[in-house]
């Protein structure tokens, strides 16, 4: 009886994996794409000549490499047949490789094999390599509304970068700056080509106190502004299979040793929560894929200090609490049409920073993070060669560090640290991004313009040692009364500021040969607290 049941299972076994592996091969498409067409040009009598031969073969790697990039190892099959998220990558994959290969290759062919090749296709005939998913027989539509490539690094859809890498150019931007300014970071008094309000990170001082202005990426993380030299998939809402999983992971101090050091031993417990869901809500028409992390942690630390009492040691514990929440989603609103739409929400509580080693409990500092993020983006499809977007984002940001007891700081030189810790802070920044993109490509032209905008509004407030702080150095010294230094900060802690800055650009990648690409285009940026307005940025790559 188990003989037969083990028989049973290997033929439903066999059945349920056949029809999967028929529909990938292990074999690259590409191979498979030109060996029909050579076959073709045979029988047209205009067969491949030894450098066409050649020249496919790299136009191959190219590809291959390329998809790569996208879609990761899509020709692995080693581990079985892929399932879920990973089938719906490889097919991707591979319809991609077809496509881009049958736009491209025709470019390698002489007049005679492209008349053959053409005669070919008119007849109804078409390259052989079938692509489905296990959805397809229920007439699905394809995942993929379009893949989005710029090879250019000194692209205008950016700010302006002094980047020579990946290939030769040159970005003037930041040749027209007030201030000296540079490109790649661009500061309060650059203006051209990275002309933002503290671009890559620095620091702009108000008061006694100052605050920091930090926009380390001008996007706000969705990647639809930092374009780069990057390629961008557009996915089709609605489309698609159901993923998702759940992990939960708990531990305590029940095997925790005492440190000897310490006369507790404190509370310790640490739980983490993760969970993501993704798939088609509704048929070929909305995507939603839900994130999110709860971790709570009960961290643990030791006091040991030399106090005017006497040795003092005690276990602490430092609680921190840290969660996230994300949701996309991919509404299609008509064949051409989509809507895509993201949001997260972040927060972070942490207690009793600061405490430990000479540090008593009284320097303990009470931090709170949050974070909040909103992101609109509508896609047109206005032909097979044209794209029209257009994008808005607004993020949020708020942090803030206060001391569990204000009071003057008291540091006693290899001994202790007590009274009340000096970091006292608070940071809100809110950023507003919007803009929109026009996208053509063409036999040998690919034209992008389009608008950048983003109004920035910083509150900031730093009074951080504003009660002061005494250092002695012994003991004896702190028992006396005779400090080493003392040290306090005065002065105006907030900032203020708000900042709107504009772009208008416009790039052409003109393909000139198969190996030789000329980009060129120009950027022009404004923005208010600056009085130049000569931001003219023209770019040119090859």
């Amino acid at each position: 009886m188990k003989t037969l049941s083990f028989v049973i299972f290997v033929i439903i076994t066999v059945l349920w994996t056949v029809p999967a592996f028929g529909q990938l091969s292990a074999q690259n498409p590409l191979d498979e794409l030109k060996g029909q067409v050579a076959q073709v040009l045979v029988d047209a009598g205009v067969p491949f000549t030894p450098e066409q031969d050649r020249q496919m073969a790299l136009l191959i790697e190219e590809q291959r490499q390329a998809s790569e990039d996208l879609f990761g190892q899509i020709m692995d099959f080693r581990s079985g047949v892929p399932q879920g998220q990973e089938l719906d990558r490889a097919l991707a994959g591979i319809q991609w490789i077809h496509d881009e290969f049958r736009k491209k290759f025709p470019s390698y062919l002489s007049d005679e094999q492209r008349a053959a090749w053409e005669k070919f296709e008119s007849g109804g005939a078409a390259l052989g390599v079938q692509i489905e998913s296990p959805a397809s027989t229920t007439g699905a539509r394809t995942e993929i509304q379009q893949i989005r490539i710029n090879n250019n690094p000194f692209t205008t859809e950016n700010p302006g970068q002094n980047n020579f890498g990946g290939g030769a150019g040159v970005s003037f931007g930041g040749a027209f700056a007030v201030g000296g300014g540079n490109s790649g970071g661009g500061n309060f008094q650059g203006g051209g080509g990275g002309g933002n309000f503290q671009g890559g990170g620095g620091n702009f001082q108000g008061g006694g106190g100052g605050g920091n202005f930090q926009n380390n990426n001008r996007n706000n993380n969705n990647n639809n502004n930092n374009r780069s030299e990057r390629t961008e998939i557009i996915q089709r809402g609605g489309t698609g299979a159901f993923h998702g999983n759940f992990s939960a992971n708990f531990q305590d101090e029940s095997l925790n040793a005492r440190n000897p050091y310490a006369i507790n031993k404190p509370p310790y417990n640490e739980r983490t929560i993760n969970g993501n869901f993704s798939g088609p809500l509704m048929r070929d028409r909305l995507t939603i894929t839900l994130t999110f992390n709860d971790n709570r942690q009960e961290n643990v630390g030791t006091v040991k200090a030399e106090t005017l009492e006497g040795p003092f040691s005690l276990g602490v514990t430092r609680p921190n609490l840290t969660r996230q929440y994300n949701v996309r989603g991919i509404y299609q609103l008509s064949e051409a049409q989509s809507l895509h739409f993201g949001g997260r929400y972040g927060s972070s509580n942490r207690k009793n920073e600061g405490v430990g080693d000479f540090s008593l409990p009284s320097r303990a500092i009470n931090s709170q993070t949050s974070q909040k993020q909103f992101e609109l983006r509508q896609i047109s499809v206005l032909s097979p060669r044209s794209v029209y977007e257009t994008r808005f984002s607004i993020q949020q940001y708020h942090n803030q560090n206060r001391p569990a007891l204000i009071a003057q700081a008291i540091n006693v030189l290899d001994a202790f640290r007590g009274g009340g810790a000096q970091e006292n802070n608070e940071q809100h920044p809110r950023n507003y991004q919007f803009g929109n993109l026009f996208y053509r490509t063409g036999d040998k032209v690919i034209l992008r313009a389009g608008i950048d905008g983003q109004f920035r509004r910083q509150h900031s407030s730093n009074e951080s040692n504003f009660t002061g702080e005494y250092t002695f150095s012994d003991l004896e010294s702190y028992r006396n009364g005779v400090p080493l230094k003392y040290r306090i900060t005065l002065g105006n802690p907030r900032l203020d500021l708000n900042q709107l800055e504009l772009a208008f650009f416009v790039q052409n990648d003109l393909r000139v040969t198969n190996r030789f690409t000329f980009m060129y285009g120009a950027r022009y940026e404004n923005q208010t607290n600056l009085h130049d307005r000569n931001n003219f940025d023209p770019r040119l790559a090859v």
